[in-house]
Protein backbone atom coordinates (compact mmCIF):
# COMPACT_ATOMS: atom_id res chain seq x y z
CA UNK A 1 0.00 0.00 0.00
CA UNK A 2 1.54 3.36 -1.03
CA UNK A 3 2.47 5.69 1.81
CA UNK A 4 0.21 8.71 2.21
CA UNK A 5 1.74 12.14 1.82
CA UNK A 6 1.60 14.59 4.73
CA UNK A 7 -1.14 16.51 2.96
CA UNK A 8 -3.17 13.35 2.39
CA UNK A 9 -2.72 12.41 6.04
CA UNK A 10 -4.00 15.82 7.11
CA UNK A 11 -7.04 15.50 4.87
CA UNK A 12 -7.68 11.98 6.20
CA UNK A 13 -7.66 13.25 9.79
CA UNK A 14 -10.07 16.01 8.85
CA UNK A 15 -12.44 13.52 7.24
CA UNK A 16 -12.47 11.31 10.32
CA UNK A 17 -13.17 14.36 12.48
CA UNK A 18 -15.99 15.41 10.18
CA UNK A 19 -17.60 11.96 10.38
CA UNK A 20 -17.41 11.98 14.17
CA UNK A 21 -18.53 15.62 14.23
CA UNK A 22 -15.74 16.52 16.62
CA UNK A 23 -12.10 17.57 16.69
CA UNK A 24 -10.11 16.53 19.72
CA UNK A 25 -7.06 18.40 20.98
CA UNK A 26 -4.91 15.54 19.73
CA UNK A 27 -6.36 15.83 16.24
CA UNK A 28 -5.88 19.57 16.20
CA UNK A 29 -2.23 19.13 17.19
CA UNK A 30 -1.70 16.42 14.60
CA UNK A 31 -3.27 18.48 11.82
CA UNK A 32 -1.22 21.53 12.74
CA UNK A 33 1.97 19.48 12.75
CA UNK A 34 1.24 17.89 9.40
CA UNK A 35 0.31 21.22 7.87
CA UNK A 36 3.63 22.74 9.01
CA UNK A 37 5.46 20.07 7.01
CA UNK A 38 3.42 20.57 3.86
CA UNK A 39 4.56 23.76 2.16
CA UNK A 40 1.73 25.85 0.80
CA UNK A 41 -1.04 23.78 2.39
CA UNK A 42 -1.32 25.42 5.82
CA UNK A 43 -3.81 28.12 4.72
CA UNK A 44 -6.12 25.49 3.25
CA UNK A 45 -5.91 23.28 6.34
CA UNK A 46 -6.48 26.23 8.67
CA UNK A 47 -9.53 27.15 6.62
CA UNK A 48 -10.91 23.64 7.05
CA UNK A 49 -10.25 23.78 10.78
CA UNK A 50 -11.99 27.14 11.06
CA UNK A 51 -15.03 25.77 9.24
CA UNK A 52 -15.22 22.63 11.35
CA UNK A 53 -14.81 24.53 14.61
CA UNK A 54 -17.21 27.37 13.83
CA UNK A 55 -19.69 27.79 16.68
CA UNK A 56 -22.89 25.99 15.80
CA UNK A 57 -25.89 25.07 17.94
CA UNK A 58 -25.73 21.50 19.20
CA UNK A 59 -28.16 19.11 20.84
CA UNK A 60 -31.77 20.25 20.97
CA UNK A 61 -30.79 23.71 19.67
CA UNK A 62 -29.28 22.13 16.58
CA UNK A 63 -32.41 20.05 16.05
CA UNK A 64 -34.66 23.10 16.42
CA UNK A 65 -32.54 25.21 14.09
CA UNK A 66 -32.99 22.60 11.37
CA UNK A 67 -36.68 22.05 12.15
CA UNK A 68 -37.55 25.75 12.17
CA UNK A 69 -35.79 26.14 8.85
CA UNK A 70 -38.12 23.66 7.16
CA UNK A 71 -41.80 23.73 6.29
CA UNK A 72 -43.60 20.89 8.16
CA UNK A 73 -45.52 18.36 6.07
CA UNK A 74 -48.56 17.68 8.26
CA UNK A 75 -49.07 20.97 10.11
CA UNK A 76 -48.55 24.70 9.76
CA UNK A 77 -46.26 26.48 12.19
CA UNK A 78 -47.25 30.01 13.35
CA UNK A 79 -45.63 32.62 11.11
CA UNK A 80 -42.89 35.04 12.11
CA UNK A 81 -40.96 32.73 14.44
CA UNK A 82 -37.16 32.85 14.05
CA UNK A 83 -34.56 30.49 15.45
CA UNK A 84 -32.44 33.21 17.13
CA UNK A 85 -35.37 34.32 19.33
CA UNK A 86 -36.18 30.70 20.23
CA UNK A 87 -32.51 30.01 21.01
CA UNK A 88 -32.31 33.10 23.23
CA UNK A 89 -35.43 32.02 25.13
CA UNK A 90 -34.14 28.50 25.76
CA UNK A 91 -30.67 29.64 26.76
CA UNK A 92 -32.30 31.72 29.51
CA UNK A 93 -33.77 28.58 31.09
CA UNK A 94 -31.64 25.43 31.13
CA UNK A 95 -34.39 23.42 32.89
CA UNK A 96 -36.88 24.08 30.10
CA UNK A 97 -34.24 23.26 27.50
CA UNK A 98 -33.60 19.94 29.27
CA UNK A 99 -37.34 19.16 29.25
CA UNK A 100 -37.54 19.98 25.55
CA UNK A 101 -34.62 17.63 24.95
CA UNK A 102 -36.55 14.85 26.69
CA UNK A 103 -39.51 15.51 24.41
CA UNK A 104 -37.22 15.12 21.40
CA UNK A 105 -35.58 11.97 22.80
CA UNK A 106 -39.02 10.42 23.29
CA UNK A 107 -39.75 10.90 19.58
CA UNK A 108 -42.17 13.80 20.04
CA UNK A 109 -40.54 16.06 17.41
CA UNK A 110 -41.43 19.16 19.49
CA UNK A 111 -42.32 22.34 17.62
CA UNK A 112 -44.07 25.62 18.36
CA UNK A 113 -47.84 25.42 17.98
CA UNK A 114 -48.61 28.92 19.21
CA UNK A 115 -47.30 32.14 20.74
CA UNK A 116 -49.32 33.42 23.68
CA UNK A 117 -48.18 36.87 24.81
CA UNK A 118 -44.47 36.58 25.54
CA UNK A 119 -44.49 32.78 25.63
CA UNK A 120 -43.73 30.12 23.04
CA UNK A 121 -46.06 27.11 23.29
CA UNK A 122 -44.24 23.90 22.36
CA UNK A 123 -45.92 20.51 21.88
CA UNK A 124 -45.12 17.05 20.55
CA UNK A 125 -45.79 17.47 16.84
CA UNK A 126 -45.14 13.93 15.64
CA UNK A 127 -47.97 12.64 13.43
CA UNK A 128 -48.99 10.16 16.13
CA UNK A 129 -48.22 10.35 19.83
CA UNK A 130 -44.63 9.28 20.65
CA UNK A 131 -44.40 5.48 20.74
CA UNK A 132 -42.84 5.61 24.21
CA UNK A 133 -45.94 7.43 25.51
CA UNK A 134 -48.46 4.74 24.57
CA UNK A 135 -50.22 1.85 26.29
CA UNK A 136 -50.52 3.95 29.47
CA UNK A 137 -53.51 4.99 31.55
CA UNK A 138 -54.04 8.62 32.52
CA UNK A 139 -52.32 8.28 35.90
CA UNK A 140 -49.22 6.72 34.36
CA UNK A 141 -49.15 9.41 31.67
CA UNK A 142 -49.40 12.22 34.22
CA UNK A 143 -46.58 10.69 36.27
CA UNK A 144 -44.36 10.40 33.20
CA UNK A 145 -45.07 14.02 32.23
CA UNK A 146 -44.12 15.23 35.70
CA UNK A 147 -40.87 13.27 35.54
CA UNK A 148 -40.00 14.97 32.25
CA UNK A 149 -40.79 18.43 33.59
CA UNK A 150 -43.55 18.98 31.02
CA UNK A 151 -47.34 19.25 30.98
CA UNK A 152 -49.84 16.97 29.33
CA UNK A 153 -51.46 18.74 26.39
CA UNK A 154 -54.62 20.57 27.44
CA UNK A 155 -57.85 20.29 25.47
CA UNK A 156 -57.59 23.94 24.40
CA UNK A 157 -54.03 23.55 23.13
CA UNK A 158 -54.90 20.24 21.49
CA UNK A 159 -57.73 21.82 19.53
CA UNK A 160 -55.43 24.72 18.59
CA UNK A 161 -52.83 22.26 17.34
CA UNK A 162 -55.37 20.21 15.38
CA UNK A 163 -56.54 23.38 13.59
CA UNK A 164 -53.02 23.76 12.23
CA UNK A 165 -52.66 20.18 11.01
CA UNK A 166 -53.78 16.58 11.24
CA UNK A 167 -52.60 14.55 14.20
CA UNK A 168 -53.58 11.25 15.85
CA UNK A 169 -55.30 9.65 12.88
CA UNK A 170 -54.80 6.18 14.38
CA UNK A 171 -54.38 6.80 18.11
CA UNK A 172 -56.17 8.51 20.98
CA UNK A 173 -54.30 10.64 23.50
CA UNK A 174 -54.88 11.57 27.12
CA UNK A 175 -55.39 15.27 27.72
CA UNK A 176 -54.80 17.21 30.93
CA UNK A 177 -57.76 16.43 33.22
CA UNK A 178 -57.01 17.75 36.70
CA UNK A 179 -60.47 19.28 37.01
CA UNK A 180 -62.28 15.95 36.51
CA UNK A 181 -59.79 13.38 37.77
CA UNK A 182 -61.34 13.30 41.27
CA UNK A 183 -64.36 11.67 39.66
CA UNK A 184 -62.10 8.99 38.18
CA UNK A 185 -62.50 10.42 34.67
CA UNK A 186 -60.03 11.86 32.20
CA UNK A 187 -60.26 13.49 28.79
CA UNK A 188 -59.22 11.62 25.70
CA UNK A 189 -58.81 13.25 22.29
CA UNK A 190 -58.24 12.17 18.72
CA UNK A 191 -59.00 12.88 15.10
CA UNK A 192 -62.63 12.11 14.34
CA UNK A 193 -63.03 12.23 10.58
CA UNK A 194 -62.59 15.82 9.48
CA UNK A 195 -62.87 17.11 13.06
CA UNK A 196 -61.53 16.48 16.52
CA UNK A 197 -63.23 14.36 19.14
CA UNK A 198 -62.74 14.79 22.90
CA UNK A 199 -64.54 12.48 25.32
CA UNK A 200 -64.38 11.56 29.00
CA UNK A 201 -63.52 7.98 29.93
CA UNK A 202 -62.21 6.15 32.98
CA UNK A 203 -58.74 7.41 33.89
CA UNK A 204 -57.55 3.88 34.63
CA UNK A 205 -58.27 2.58 31.12
CA UNK A 206 -55.21 1.49 29.17
CA UNK A 207 -55.03 0.47 25.52
CA UNK A 208 -52.06 0.06 23.14
CA UNK A 209 -53.48 2.82 20.92
CA UNK A 210 -53.77 5.30 23.79
CA UNK A 211 -50.93 7.67 24.64
CA UNK A 212 -50.24 11.28 25.51
CA UNK A 213 -48.49 14.36 24.12
CA UNK A 214 -46.23 16.74 26.02
CA UNK A 215 -46.50 20.51 26.01
CA UNK A 216 -44.09 23.11 27.31
CA UNK A 217 -44.33 26.89 27.69
CA UNK A 218 -41.09 28.78 27.21
CA UNK A 219 -41.02 32.52 28.10
CA UNK A 220 -39.27 34.73 25.57
CA UNK A 221 -36.00 36.38 26.59
CA UNK A 222 -36.62 39.76 28.24
CA UNK A 223 -35.06 41.71 25.40
CA UNK A 224 -37.50 40.11 22.93
CA UNK A 225 -40.85 41.64 22.06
Amino acid sequence: MPKLSKVEQAISVLRVAAQKKTLSEGQLSEIASLAELAEGTRPAVEGALSEKNAEKPTGILGVLEKRLGQEPNHYKRPEGITFPEVKAALEKNSALMASLSKMEEAGGAPDIIGVQGDTFVFADCSVESPSGHRNLDYYQSAKMAKGMGVDMLSEADYRMMQKKGKFDLDNWIWLESEDVIDAGDARRGGRDGAGVGVVRVGAGVRYPREGWRASLRVPKAKNQK
